[in-house]
């Protein structure tokens, strides 16, 4: 599941709120008894001093872990990151750091893994390796719940996307019925957000839709072209001409309005079983 929405919508909010680190009000989230939960946040919280190992050390110490040092392991090599371990973490680059945290995340073996942005800072290659692993972990049993400002990256990785607006889930649905009224999410985001761009609302209307707006066109600057060709009277050609750009303008939105559109949907956020 992925959880987008604009700056300030309050994505980050909500997973400080499934964790635990804020405070919520009652039966707001519901959460299953025993339930083991990893998170990877947004910014990658380490020992700077200290090596990989160290971190793992620390962080088995203070907040449990099930995965054994041979499973670390290969969850490193599969990153390429391995070598990085028996170093000292402020050597580390920005994406060596991020898939690290991604381990780190897993070293509860949560069946709730949390992942706030964590393709940032990630070159492509990177980029489908880790998605290939958070494909695993699910295929595993693992569930998965994702926020990201990479709208491209939710489209491959996600089966349903939520979206939040002003602190609100605005909507919820499968990705795929989504992109059968979108053409991504990016238009999506732009529509429901309040970002509208007639660009974005043109590319996914219907051919009779398309007709429609090429006619209101037509009419408008044709009937124009035509009036001043073959004048009648001044009065008469502007008469013609409001009467023109009214059909036009008429059928220009509706062309914009027309479409189906996916409802605003009510929702309770639960943390799946």
């Amino acid at each position: 599941m992925a959880l987008v929405g604009p700056n300030g919508a309050g994505k980050t909010t909500t997973i400080r709120c499934l964790t635990g680190i804020y405070n919520h009000g009652k039966d707001q989230i519901i959460k299953k008894d025993g339930l083991t939960i990893g998170v990877v946040s947004e910014k990658d919280l380490l020992w700077e001093k200290e090596t990989g190992w160290k971190n793992i050390e620390i962080f088995r110490e203070y907040l449990g872990g099930k995965l054994s040092n041979d499973q670390i392991e290969s969850y490193a090599k599969y990153l390429d990151i391995s070598e990085f371990l028996p170093k000292k973490v402020h050597t580390y680059s920005k994406g060596t750091r991020r898939k690290f945290s991604f381990i780190l995340g897993l070293l509860k073996d949560p069946e709730l893994f949390i992942l706030d942005e964590p393709m940032s800072g990630l070159d492509p290659v990177s980029r489908i390796k880790m998605r290939e692993l958070i494909f695993k972990l699910n295929k595993e049993g693992k569930s998965i719940f994702y926020t990201s400002h990479d709208l491209a990256e939710v489209e491959k990785l996600a089966h349903r996307v939520m979206l939040m607006k002003k602190g609100e889930i605005v909507l919820d649905n499968l990705k795929s019925d989504i992109l059968s009224n979108y053409r991504n999410l990016e238009e999506l985001f732009l529509e429901k957000v309040g970002v509208y761009y007639l660009i974005f609302r043109i590319r996914r209307i219907s051919i009779i839709d398309n007709l429609f707006f090429i006619i209101g066109f037509i009419v408008v600057f044709g009937g124009s072209y035509l009036t001043s060709l073959f004048p009648v009277t001044e009065q008469f050609n502007d008469i013609l001409l409001w009467i023109l750009l009214g059909v036009g303008i008429f059928l220009f939105f509706f062309t914009v309005v027309a479409g189906k559109k996916i409802t605003k949907e009510t929702v309770v956020l639960t943390i799946p079983d």
